[in-house]
């Protein structure tokens, strides 16, 4: 969406041309919930770095840890968690200054971290042969009643970053700055990193024979401490640059244009990361089946016509023009009804409905494993 860079605005503020004013707190609630799932989700991943270091450098640890079970998660989990969760806060309660420098030299470890496992996969499966050699388990139709959920549900992961990336561009040079800058950002690395993750899954079942997905439970098998620790602090701290950028920045955003009087961006951070913490995530990644086809695929219900309608506003009936001072003001154009624009709402009821209605009518989940859907 080139609107931030072209009108400087972040994303509620460009949701107030479709909703209204006030009426664009209903997407910004919407997409702030998802942001703080995804912020307690990574939360817990980066937690469970934390723990798995913990129980290799602090003899009894592992004990210590099973003293007791609270919601799910034991002691030692609630502790690692809460570490890597105070991390996240400390970042952003320094401001988007902070998240800046932070990001500016975490950002490539995440891609010297995935370099580093695909060495290993190579290495310990004695080259490519090995891990391409496993035949397909799926043929015909059972494939395709996997492939087009599984499709829909990485088309909502990406769905969040889409829908709010006015809230990066903004900060952009120019338009060809941030169109070069996506263009290498995100289709690009979402391809090498998901080339990887098959790569050095496929090579788990040559060397350990049975598939590890999860590169932290695949890094404790490792058996040399020193690389231990140093891809352990690679996770934690690539964990934590993707979770401040992707998942804090954009619901503080939300939250500010839902209580602009009392927030403002390290506030409206804190309420994403408290949010993350009674959304209880560890239970949602727990069980792939609700993460892929509950989580992902609920929520892109709901953020899918959020999209189409801010989409199909601004590029045809505003033919890309907006009067930046009236989204602002209680008396402009994007005032509407009483700050609400009715249509837009009932547009995102139906979108919602429309999307979502195969997981209560069993008749009509085509419409959810439908490649348009």
């Amino acid at each position: 969406m080139p609107m931030g860079t072209k009108y400087g605005i972040p994303f509620p503020v460009l949701a107030r041309a479709s909703f209204g004013v006030v009426g664009a707190g209903i997407p910004a609630f919407l997409r702030a919930l998802v942001g703080a799932g995804w912020f307690g989700i990574e939360t817990a991943i980066g937690g469970q770095a934390i723990q798995t270091f913990l129980l290799m450098i602090i003899p009894g640890w592992a004990h210590f840890s099973g003293s007791f079970t609270f919601v799910g998660m034991n002691l030692g989990g609630w502790i690692s968690f809460m570490i890597f969760w105070l991390m996240n806060v400390w970042i952003i309660y320094h401001g988007i200054r902070a998240v800046r420098r932070f990001e500016a030299w975490t950002g490539p470890l995440v891609l010297l971290l995935g370099i580093g496992l695909l060495i290993w996969a190579v290495s310990a499966a004695h080259g490519f042969g090995p891990m391409l050699a496993r035949p397909a388990q799926v043929h015909g139709a059972a494939l395709w009643a996997i492939e087009i959920p599984a499709l829909t549900s990485v088309v909502g992961f990406w769905s969040t970053l889409s829908l709010n990336i006015p809230d990066f561009t903004r900060f952009a040079k120019s338009q060809k700055a941030q169109e070069w800058g996506q263009a290498l950002g995100l289709p690009l690395t979402m391809t090498i990193f998901s080339g990887i993750g098959v790569l050095v899954t496929s090579a788990t079942i040559v060397v350990f024979h049975h598939a590890i997905s999860d590169p932290i439970t695949l890094l404790g098998h490792f058996h040399n401490i020193f690389i231990l620790i140093i891809s352990l602090g690679a996770v934690v701290v690539a964990t934590l640059s993707v979770n401040v950028a992707a998942n804090i920045i954009s619901p503080a955003y939300d939250f500010i244009q839902l209580f602009p009087k009392q927030l403002n961006f390290s506030r409206g951070g804190l309420v994403t990361g408290i949010l993350g913490i009674v959304m209880v995530p560890w239970l949602l990644i727990s069980n792939p089946h609700i993460y892929i086809y509950t989580w992902l695929d609920v929520y892109s219900g709901f953020l899918g016509p959020i999209a189409a309608i801010l989409i199909a506003d601004y590029w045809v009936f505003r033919r890309t023009t907006l009067k930046v001072i009236d989204l602002y003001e209680s008396s402009g154009q994007y005032y509407y009804k009483h700050g609400y624009n009715p249509l837009a709402i009932w547009a995102l009821v139906a979108g919602i409905v429309i999307s979502l209605i195969g997981k209560v009518v069993p008749s009509l989940v085509w419409l959810m494993n439908s490649p348009a859907t």
